[in-house]
């Protein structure tokens, strides 16, 4: 079930053509920059979509940084030198959508499943702004791959710091010895369900596996994703996938590369549990770090709800939910479903545990991996007196 979630080598493998494919083009009109993903196919941690409409498709971001500093030009400036040689193309022009924030290239379906990429153009960071993200950065040697990137805003672009090599990189670093301990398992795994994708074992990259981390990220991305799907607004409520990417790896930092799976994800929920003390209107950073000691990833001081980015001491990755205090009340009542969903689950009767888990993942998704599985009967509607209304419950 778990490995459903994901998308397949094939799909994997699709985008990273693609991308590269990107890359090529743009060396060949002359463009010299550096072509990476960002967000979650960088950190491996990709989900299938699911809404409620058929039609779904991925994304990935993909960071194309000129090799100049932001000095050079000015951020509209090197936003219009991308776009345009995008724009002009036979190959790409047709398939452009324009954004505030990136350019969208639209592809044709496979198998059913649409697909985009979405362009990122960036210069370097100045030296005077790496310095000072140094100087405030709990992990300076990460600040070195800062980047600038045009942000519109007002009607005009800005310059904005932005660091996904180094949130990748402190990411991989955490989640390096988890991936070791299931790598040669996995392969065997991913070999007989893909020969024909793979050669030989030794064939299948590292990109392709997931460890107990990812897996995590993965199972809390999709029960979001369904959760956020039925609420008035929950696209604008719904948490950026990087609180979840964030919390997940520090809390996972010093248990055992061998924890499993479930006992991972039961400890990342308690923790986000435990950050919503904060909620009460009483509680005092000093009052919440001396009840909850060693609870300092999440802080809220004068009101201000606090996440840093890890890889961007500037950057607050929880900054929605102080300038909407209804992100902040949607995210922990979510944290408490899916508490409920993803661990007190099993010790239901099966037809009540499958009524669960399609509520939580969606039927269609279950049904592809468990056709009538733990459905002894018609799946019932799951109330509780003394629960909040759950509208994504089935109806």
């Amino acid at each position: 079930m778990i490995e459903s979630l994901d998308i397949t080598p094939t799909m994997f493998d699709n985008a990273t053509d693609k991308y590269q494919a990107i890359a090529k083009f743009l060396a060949s009109k002359g463009v010299d920059a550096d072509i990476y993903p960002q967000g979650s196919f960088a950190l491996g941690t990709v989900v299938r979509p699911v809404t409620r409409t058929p039609d779904a498709g991925y994304d990935l971001d993909l960071i194309c940084q000129l090799r100049k500093d932001r000095e050079e030009q000015s951020p509209g400036e090197l936003r219009s030198e991308v776009e345009r040689i995008l724009k002009d193309s036979e190959l790409y022009g047709g398939k452009l959508e324009l954004f505030d924030q990136c350019i969208t290239i639209h592809y044709a379906d496979v198998g059913k499943v649409s697909f985009s990429i979405d362009v990122v153009p960036a210069a370097n960071e100045s030296d005077i702004n790496k310095q000072r993200l140094v100087e405030k950065s709990q992990v300076p040697m990460l600040i070195r791959s800062s980047i600038a990137i045009p942000m519109y805003q007002e009607k005009v672009y800005t310059w904005a710091t932005n660091n996904p090599k180094g949130y990748r990189e402190w990411f991989e670093e955490i989640n390096r010895p988890f991936l070791a301990v299931v790598s040669e398992k996995q392969r065997r795994a991913l070999f007989e369900s893909n020969a024909r994708v793979y050669a030989s074992i030794e064939d299948i990259p590292d990109s392709h596996l997931r460890s107990a981390v990812q897996r995590v990220i993965q199972i809390l991305k999709a029960h979001r994703n369904v959760h956020f799907s039925h609420l008035k607004d929950g696209d604008v409520l719904k948490p950026i996938s990087a609180i979840l990417s964030t919390i997940a790896a520090q809390v996972a930092q010093p248990m055992n590369p061998w924890t499993s799976v479930f006992d991972l994800l039961k400890a990342v929920l308690e923790d986000f549990h435990t950050y919503g003390h904060y909620r009460n209107p009483n509680m005092t950073e000093k009052v919440f770090t001396e009840t909850y000691v060693g609870k300092s990833l999440i802080a809220r001081r004068n009101r201000e709800w606090i996440l840093e980015n890890p890889a961007n001491p500037e950057d607050n990755l929880v900054d929605k939910w102080n300038e909407n205090p209804d992100a902040a009340q949607a995210f922990f009542n979510w944290i408490d479903v899916a508490y409920k969903d993803l661990t007190m689950a099993f010790d239901l009767k099966d037809n009540e545990f499958r009524a669960k888990m399609d509520s939580a993942f969606g039927e269609s998704t279950v049904s592809k991996v468990w056709g009538s599985k733990y459905r002894q009967s018609a799946p019932r509607i799951i109330t509780s007196s003394n629960a909040m209304p759950k509208p994504w419950r089935m109806q």
